[in-house]
């Protein structure tokens, strides 16, 4: 039953979508109606290549965000943390925040010999801006009667940072995390349209290219599906660390 509650949204769409295929509806009607977009999934999916650019895709994404998570949290921290590397370190971080990671297409061209290692350092960037913006905000909001009552009870410096800083930033830290996957997929289907080759992205391309307009849809659903279990991944561990979190 529960299932059932949490799929049936699913079902309106499709319900709605196929109506307004069968009835022609203006603008949606010309998109592929879902038996359309069922039959190449039956047609395509069974085939070898379209598993390999899942592949593709997911390990890119698993570089790159890890590389930006890696980086940008103990940065955010520190920026959070101790005024003095704040204030060398964020406003340059601001300067770089708001170029688009399209802009540092032609600079990744000319950093990095491969194609590979260039979509690498997009998704990177797109990932490690807002997991260090969220990463600091959450450090530097602490409520300030929580770091006063843990000095008052002794809390060395290091227990400060382990023991109230870190839980208390946890969910805005998370909540990066799953705002920044969520743009790391838009970042990787631009590269991948752009570099060609393998990947969800380019496989979507193609198909546009070649007119298979159902296959289209498809790409969508699987980059849909692909987003959503990083992001159920990265809230199923959130729920883990913070047991607290869980009221409901």
């Amino acid at each position: 039953m529960k299932i059932v509650r949490r799929i049936g949204s699913l079902f309106i769409v499709v319900g709605i979508w196929h109506l307004c295929s069968i009835f022609k509806v203006p603008f949606l009607g010309n998109i592929p109606s879902p038996g359309e977009v069922m039959d190449e999934a039956i047609r395509y999916i069974p085939g070898a290549r379209y598993f390999q650019n899942i592949v593709f895709s997911m390990v890119r994404i698993y570089i790159g965000f890890f590389l930006g998570a890696v980086v940008g949290v103990p940065l955010g921290i520190l920026m959070g943390w101790n005024k003095k590397f704040r204030w060398l370190t964020f406003p340059l971080f601001e300067i770089l925040r708001p170029i688009p990671v399209i802009a540092w297409i032609p600079i990744a061209v000319i950093m990095f010999k491969t194609t590979e290692q260039s979509i690498w350092w997009l998704i990177f960037l797109g990932a490690f801006f807002p997991i260090g913006l969220n990463s600091y905000y959450g450090t530097s909001t602490v409520p300030l009667d929580q770091v006063r009552a843990a000095r008052s009870l002794g809390a060395s410096r290091k227990d400060l940072l382990f023991k109230v800083i870190l839980p208390a930033a946890a969910p805005a830290i998370y909540t990066g995390m799953e705002i920044s996957m969520g743009l790391t997929w838009v970042i990787l289907v631009a590269g991948e349209m752009v570099s060609g080759g393998w990947g969800i992205g380019y496989m979507t391309w193609e198909a546009y290219i070649l007119v298979t307009y159902p296959r289209i849809i498809l790409g969508m659903l699987t980059i849909g599906l692909c987003g959503w279990s990083f992001s159920t991944i990265i809230r199923k561990v959130a729920d883990i660390s913070m047991p607290w979190r869980r009221l409901f």
